[in-house]
């Protein structure tokens, strides 16, 4: 399903495109053999997104110049593989500081530069330059891209150089915190990440971007209990009113109206993710880890219940009182959790009718009852009347009725019931998260992925 707005999802492959990228390569990474060189002269201007490579590709702060990587920074080790490339871990050679870089994957790119990196580093260029904002966010929650190097040109990369993002290095992600046995969280240690995350999120939206990607990997963490959102590689900016594509959001956290099809969306579709990993944090595993779409949309219903339509507004006739006033409507009857189920417009989502069979008996909605049975021992006093309330005004099937990232920031959940999260002392909260991960070692997804693998392949050895 090609939509026109998201075409190709990978490259932006015109000529224009390609011509605005040699005008500017002195300011981004030089020529590919790591020489800076005059502009060729201008060719036509390019159009839509793609217009950003020929303003700004290098964020705010980064050296003037071509810089090859190989110069700079010294290789530790790769720390994450993902659809669209690599990243590893480097020591600048100058200040030793140590850095993440990026790898834009160019191996199925025949023409162009790929349009989910220029996405990322304009999005992320926003929150590094104050005056690229529209609205004053902090950015303290947001990965900072720190400046775009290229590589030598040589026989690996068709004598055409490969680039690189250079990011600040955070020493863990969500996902390798959570899994690691050295680390068990407490209650004041989820608060201080869920909050950061939310606030992550709430400058996302301030600045009308959708991250449309998040999840427990992509929640980067370090030693002094910084939380910050990364890998803006799906983001869009939003409030453009065009159809967007359903396909993206990783399967365990993409939301319901996306697995059935919904072109027109909104930032709820974040506040779902973000529910996904509250929920993740609790239980201490994946709340719908789905293997396909089918089996995704089968384990919502079963925790959600059966969407449907709401009931028509009952018909009654009631006698006008001596004073002309008409006495309201009964409340509505039905079990628990029955609006929970209703959702104005679902059955016109273009997927409703494969996934709802009218021959199939509807299902409750459960969720409350889920993770009382599933949440730990010492985690149960804390799924309280306000916990809820967030986690569901997360998680409610209708978008329109998620609560937005600013009402879960501020939320009660957080302030009122203890463990408070008290803004006036974030230091020494962030303080105490840092000491509840003291004992951990560099903990990413793909390390752990990595490590699972050999411990397979081991085991192999000996059967």
């Amino acid at each position: 399903m090609a939509l026109e707005e998201e075409a190709a999802w990978g490259t932006a492959t015109s000529s224009s495109v390609m011509a605005a990228m040699k005008r500017t390569a002195t300011d981004m990474v030089g020529s590919a053999d790591g020489k800076v060189r005059p502009p060729p002269p201008a060719g036509p201007a390019p159009s839509g997104e793609s217009t950003f490579i020929n303003q700004k590709l290098k964020p705010v702060g980064a050296p003037d110049g071509s810089r090859c990587w190989e110069d700079f920074y010294e290789m530790q080790a790769q720390v994450g593989e993902g659809m669209y490339g690599q990243v590893y871990k480097m020591k600048e050679k100058s200040s030793n500081e140590t850095v993440a870089l990026k790898k834009v994957r160019m191996a199925n790119e025949k023409e162009g530069f790929p349009i989910t990196a220029i996405r990322e580093i304009k999005l992320l260029s926003k929150f590094a330059d104050p005056s690229e904002r529209r609205h004053p966010a902090s950015g303290e929650n947001i990965v900072r891209l720190k400046e775009i190097v290229n590589s030598k040109a040589d026989a690996d990369n068709d004598n055409k150089g490969d680039i690189f993002m250079v990011l600040e290095y955070m020493e863990h992600d969500l996902s390798g915190v959570r899994e690691s046995p050295n680390c068990k969280l407490t209650m004041s240690s989820i608060k201080t990440i869920m909050n950061q995350i939310l606030t992550g999120i709430e400058d996302c939206h301030s600045n009308k971007i959708l991250h449309r990607d998040l999840k427990c990997s992509n929640v980067l963490m370090n030693r002094g209990g910084d939380v910050k959102l990364a890998d803006f590689g799906l983001a869009r900016s939003a409030g453009d009113k065009k159809r967007l594509t359903p396909k993206v959001i990783t399967l365990w956290y993409r939301p319901p109206e996306l697995l059935m099809g919904q072109q027109e969306y909104d930032y709820a579709v974040d506040i779902w993710s973000a529910g996904c990993i509250l929920a993740e944090l609790f239980l201490g595993k994946p709340l719908l880890p789905g293997r396909d779409e089918s089996d995704q949309i089968a384990k919502i219903f079963d925790i959600f219940g059966t969407p449907r339509e709401p009931p028509p507004p009952p018909s009654y006739a009631s006698p006008m009182s001596p004073q002309g006033d008409v006495p309201p409507p009964p409340p509505p009857s039905g079990p628990p959790g029955e609006s929970r189920v209703t959702w104005k417009g679902v059955s016109q989502l273009p997927l409703y009718e494969r996934f709802v069979s009218r021959k199939t008996r509807p299902k409750p909605y459960r969720l409350r009852q889920l993770m009382q049975d599933r949440t730990p021992p010492h985690f149960r006093h804390f799924l309280t009347d306000k916990f809820f309330h967030l986690l569901e005004g997360m998680l409610a099937y209708d978008p329109s009725k998620r609560l937005s990232a600013s009402e879960c920031v501020y939320h009660d959940f957080f302030y009122h019931d203890d463990p408070k999260w008290d803004r006036s002392h974030v230091k020494q909260m962030k303080h105490d998260l840092a000491m509840n991960m003291r004992n951990l070692d560099d903990s990413h997804e793909y390390e752990l992925r990595v490590k699972r693998k050999a411990e397979r392949e081991r085991a192999k050895r000996f059967v």
